[in-house]
């Protein structure tokens, strides 16, 4: 009787992991008075939108419903949100270009070697938790006889330069001034040099200055004003379309980072609250240092609330199945013994007959 009850509690206990596991991994958010969701995007912590719901000042957001539907910003709000990921540590943004068919709707005069000056980056905090990602952004233009410069941006002067190329429009006849731009040297968004360029963004920071050249040797309609380029920091997978000679944004990538230190030693860091999750250093070619939370390797979720790294579907399955296996063999060893016993029984019995 007694392994009876084993039996039977061994598979009670089989049935409530199973169903606990199953409700962690469709479990979400944190709190029923945070706003978790704005329009179709996301909102996980570390980010909120109500105090109390960030992990800290940079991490806030703000979901406007003067759109429809409504669109999440970064901070303040002029930074717009087109994604959030915590697993790999980044946010994707909406990124318009500095120049496109005019600065900022004024037609500057344009001649040979003029110097067009601009920032990128300006509502993104100063001191906060985001940066550029150097593997996943690129600078591009689009424009003729143009050269692109991309600096650190620096109080009061330029720092290193990041990133530059440069877009040229051969004339096909001098005496009329035409050009090839934007045909035919873009097929397919193809983006090589002619009537557009782009460079690797080597040093990730929060914003940057950028110099745009005239490089043209003379005044003729091939150099192409100023006024009709677009400069774009970008996506590597920035779709261009031969059709859309200037697009109207793009989408960059931010990396992030929960904190500007190390790792602690000897401790579990603090941000890091789930179970089955850790701490890793994050050290950018550009110096910036910090480090993230991530769940371990055969769980996945989020690593910055309680009990938000959950077991894959393919590690649960095994942790059950192993837990089956051992039930049956609980079960065949106790039958062996029932059977023993059983059988001892019947040879005494037989002995006394």
């Amino acid at each position: 009787m007694e392994r009876v009850e084993r039996i039977v509690a061994f598979y009670y206990v089989l049935v409530v992991t199973v169903v606990q596991s199953l409700g962690a991994l469709v479990a979400h958010g944190q709190g029923s008075r945070c706003t978790r969701r704005c329009g179709s995007i996301d909102i996980p912590y570390p980010f909120g939108v109500e105090p109390g719901c960030y992990h800290a000042a940079g991490f806030n957001v703000t979901c406007s419903h003067r759109y429809h539907p409504p669109k999440l910003f970064l901070g303040d709000g002029t930074v717009e949100v087109l994604n959030i990921s915590v697993p790999d540590g980044t946010v994707r943004i909406n990124s318009p270009p500095l120049l496109k068919d005019g600065a900022r709707g004024v037609n500057h005069p344009f001649w040979p070697g003029l110097v067009l000056n601009g920032t990128w980056g300006g509502g993104l905090p100063k001191d906060g938790p985001f940066f550029v990602s150097e593997s996943a952004n690129i600078l591009r233009a689009i424009g003729c006889n143009i050269q692109v410069d991309l600096w650190e941006r620096v109080e009061g002067c330029l720092g290193s330069l990041v990133g530059s190329c440069t877009a040229l429009c051969p004339v096909l006849s001098p005496k009329d001034n035409t050009t090839v731009f934007p045909y035919p040297f873009m097929p397919n968004g193809s983006c090589a040099g002619l009537g557009c360029c782009q460079a690797d963004i080597i040093l990730g920071y929060s914003s940057y200055s950028i110099q745009v050249q005239e490089r043209s040797d003379s005044d003729s309609y091939s150099s192409f004003s100023l006024n009709y380029s677009g400069i774009y920091i970008v996506d590597q997978d920035f779709a261009y379309h031969e059709e859309a000679t200037w697009p109207p944004n793009g989408a960059a990538t931010l990396d992030w980072l929960i904190s500007n230190s190390r790792c602690p030693e000897n401790t579990l860091a603090p941000e890091c609250r789930s179970d089955n999750s850790f701490c890793r250093d994050y050290v950018a070619h550009s110096g910036t240092l910090g480090y993230l939370c991530q769940c371990s390797r055969g769980y996945q979720g989020n690593p910055y609330v309680r009990d938000g790294c959950q077991a894959t579907h393919r590690e649960l399955i095994l942790a059950n199945v192993l837990l089956a296996l051992q039930a049956m063999l609980l079960s065949q060893m106790d039958a062996k013994i029932l059977t023993s016993v059983s059988t001892r029984r019947h040879i005494r019995a037989m002995e006394y007959a």
